[in-house]
């Protein structure tokens, strides 16, 4: 396998090597952000922007480069096909970190290796701590240091601004206390800085005076609770990229901001009037996320009323979306947001590729024609009162459209028809409605490879129940379906499974399908509410994988709602694993009950990553230490001929379900945890204080950098102890010599 990874390795050119062994500051397994990583590498120095590209464009082409190679793997892949996340199988990472020790470009250091040797000049460090106990070593200089990134208990940090000449500070904190506060006043000393990212669970805290002091700081993204925002980061003159907590209440004069290119989730409930209006001088911005709450709020409809004018102002917006601020996104009120007061946008960006627009809550009365002239749009989500022809034929003059979701509120007064004009490169559909009255003909949307329905079978037309022509859809690959009814036994709801699996099997193309029978999906008393009941608490999937000769119906309670999780909301694995292998070494042992009391006083840190459900497929990655994952990896690198023809940007397929190991789901909304649980935690102190004694116990061992290396040579010893054993119960006489020559090759 070593072979197989340096020669995959010994491929790549230059920048995309540094990019790689870069990736070493992670743990195995941990999922990483793409937004993160090219904002890191930018940060660092990794990316130098060419004629036609700017750093940004060139950092994401180096990672669907890596991704292209398999050197690292997608987890979260959006509904256009983007690769969202990506993680490091642990061979990968075991050889890149043993790279980046060799051209001393990072240094990873954990629990059992405070002891060891490292180089005296350190330029890029990597702390995990997870014992409280732990500390930095010392036998390090620490003077040219680049980048920290920091992964344990609150009490364990370093004093971060002794490294004055740091460029990228990430913070991962956790403290058993929630009421401690991290003071962050006198990182403004650090003048240098370019990337600061801090998630934790304790509240941050920066005096007004001293946050200017970071002039050269681009990129700000928080994760945690502020006790104040500082109005002075609003002046950074530098700053590109901003990313704060939902439900953050800005202070006036975030117009000043005039360099920002994205800003991650700023809330039209919480913030005023003045400030909203202010994100029309923002004539930079290139990606704006915005939430709302979900409860009546006294500035909400005033700020939708100002989005027309905002976005016309807005002439380099590339993407722009509005999520729920709720987390989890429970429709308890039956609000409604009519979005008629900005239908008419006299100018809207010519450079628009993404509009989402919360089409749950709010609705257009009709298709809004200014969406007509967006000749770039790649993603539509919106939710429209009534559509029409006209408005099929305004969606498909949309020469660049590829995911289209459509929430219509009211029944249509006859069918929809798809023509074989127009969505020509679309590959996901989604529509919602109480009647799915829609007809694709011969020919029609010759690219698709997913289509989503939902709708209420509370009609007794069959006809128009199902939808029409599905079988013309050629290209058609995966099927989702949620159809509502009043009651399990409900014959509408019976009747229009029956009818829809018998049409979808008649298919030609024999795509997999997923049927879930839930509560009314829309009602006339209340959409949102009967919305969210579908989506939480009535989910009764079936799966149906057809294949030439056999249909394979997954069928039980606990394995189809493990299916509604993984296929229709984003998920998350543990980020740190213990193996099997150190369990059984050490003799851990699962106390649940002492894990449950420590759980009861401990609280993790939250990120809030809002993406909406159904818009992340995710392929995760084996458990370590699997007897699969030899395979996979071969697999992997096998056929490296064709690595380097790979075109360049293109996504490798990403793992298979089937090979899929022990996950963690989260509904949608739900706090993305970039931090190992309590439970992780507890174990992996209590393996850290084991190696500690097996360092004690075996010589030598406090020269190895890495656990593997650590339990080979502790297994060696007691292989060694165990021929000195069996010598002496054979023949005392020959137990000096066994005890020299295992000695010997020790120190070997």
């Amino acid at each position: 396998m070593k072979q197989v990874l340096d020669l995959s390795y010994n491929i790549l050119p230059l920048h995309l090597k540094a990019c790689l062994m870069y990736l070493s500051i992670y743990q195995a397994d941990y999922i990483i952000q793409k937004d993160d990583l090219v904002q890191q590498w930018i940060a660092e120095g990794l990316i130098r922007a060419t004629g036609d590209k700017d750093k940004e464009e060139m950092s994401r082409s180096y990672f669907d480069e890596l991704i292209s190679s398999r050197m690292i793997q997608p987890v979260h892949i959006n509904d256009n096909d983007d690769v969202l996340s990506c993680t490091v199988h642990s061979m990968v990472l075991d050889f890149v970190t043993h790279k980046a020790i060799e051209e001393n470009f990072v240094t990873a250091i954990d629990d059992c290796q405070t002891t060891a040797r490292f180089s005296d000049k350190v330029r890029r460090l990597s702390l995990h701590f997870g014992n409280a106990e732990s500390s930095t070593p010392t036998n390090m200089r620490l003077s040219q240091l680049r980048t920290l990134a920091f992964f344990g208990v609150f009490r364990c940090l370093p004093s971060v601004v002794e490294f004055g000449l740091l460029r990228v500070l990430i913070l991962h904190l956790w403290g058993d206390d929630e009421s401690v506060i991290f003071d962050l006043t006198r990182l403004s000393e650090l003048f240098r800085l370019r990337y600061l990212h801090i998630i934790c669970n304790v509240t941050l805290e920066v005096q007004e005076t001293q946050i200017k002091g970071l002039q050269d700081l681009e990129t700000l993204k928080i994760d945690a609770r502020m006790s104040v925002f500082p109005s002075k980061i609003l002046h950074l003159p530098g700053l590109l990229y901003l990313s704060l907590p939902v439900k953050t209440n800005l202070p006036n004069g975030i117009g000043h901001m005039a360099s920002l290119c994205t800003l991650r989730y700023f809330d039209l409930s919480a913030n005023s009037v003045e400030n909203v209006r202010s994100l029309g001088e923002l004539t930079n911005l290139q990606d704006l996320r915005l939430t709302c709450s979900t409860e009546p709020s006294c500035y909400l409809n005033s700020n939708m009323d100002n989005m027309g004018s905002i976005l016309t102002n807005l002439v380099n917006l590339r993407s722009i979306t509005l999520k729920p601020s709720s987390i989890p996104y429970v429709g308890s009120s039956s609000m409604s947001i009519s979005c008629d007061g900005w239908s008419i946008v006299s100018s809207p960006p010519e450079f628009l590729q993404r509009f989402e627009w919360l089409p749950r809550i709010c609705t257009f009365s009709g298709l809004p024609k200014w969406i007509g002239r967006l000749k770039k749009l790649c993603i539509l989500k919106v939710g429209v009162t009534d559509l029409v022809w006209k408005d099929v034929d305004v969606l498909s003059g949309l020469p660049a459209l590829t995911v289209l979701s459509l929430y219509v509120r009211t029944k249509p007064a006859g069918r929809i028809v798809f023509i074989k004009t127009g969505f020509s490169i679309l590959k996901c559909f989604k529509f919602w409605c109480s009647v799915p009255s829609i007809e694709f003909q011969v020919d029609a949307m010759p690219n698709l490879r997913k289509l989503k329905l939902g709708f209420d079978a509370h009609v007794t037309d069959q006809h128009v129940t199902i939808p029409a022509g599905i079988e013309n859809l050629s290209g058609l690959k995966e099927i989702s379906v949620k159809i509502g009814g009043a009651g399990a036994d409900n014959p509408d709801r019976k009747a229009a499974e029956s009818a829809l699996t018998c049409a979808i099997k008649m298919h030609p193309a024999r795509p997999t399908f997923n049927i879930q029978c839930v509560d009314l999906i829309f009602s006339e008393k209340d959409d949102n509410n009967s919305l969210v009941q579908d989506e939480e608490l009535m989910a009764q999937p079936k799966q149906y994988e057809i294949t030439e000769d056999v249909d394979l119906i997954f069928s039980g309670k606990d394995d189809n709602n493990s299916f509604v999780q993984e296929k229709e909301h984003m998920t998350q694995p543990e980020q740190y694993e213990i193996t099997e292998e150190l369990d059984l070494m050490f003799g851990e042992k699962n106390d649940n009950n002492s894990l449950t009391q420590e759980e009861e006083h401990m609280t993790l840190p939250k990120q809030y990553d809002i993406m909406e459900e159904d818009s992340i497929v995710e392929h995760m990655v084996p458990r370590k230490g699997s007897s699969e994952d030899g395979q996979n990896m071969y697999s992997a690198f096998s056929g490296l001929k064709n690595v380097s023809n790979l075109k360049v940007g293109s996504v490798a397929e990403p793992l298979p379900r089937e090979k899929i190991a022990e996950r963690i789901s989260c509904p949608n909304n739900v706090p993305n945890l970039k931090l190992r649980s309590v439970a992780e935690r507890l174990r992996r102190s209590k393996i850290s204080e084991r190696i500690r004694k097996l360092q004690e116990l075996v010589p030598n061992m406090e020269k190895q950098t890495n656990t593997a290396d650590l339990l080979d040579l502790a297994a060696e010893y007691i292989k060694e102890l165990q021929m000195q054993l069996k010598a002496l119960n054979d023949d005392p006489a020959s137990c000096s010599t066994c005890s020299a020559s295992g000695q010997k090759h020790l120190d070997g």
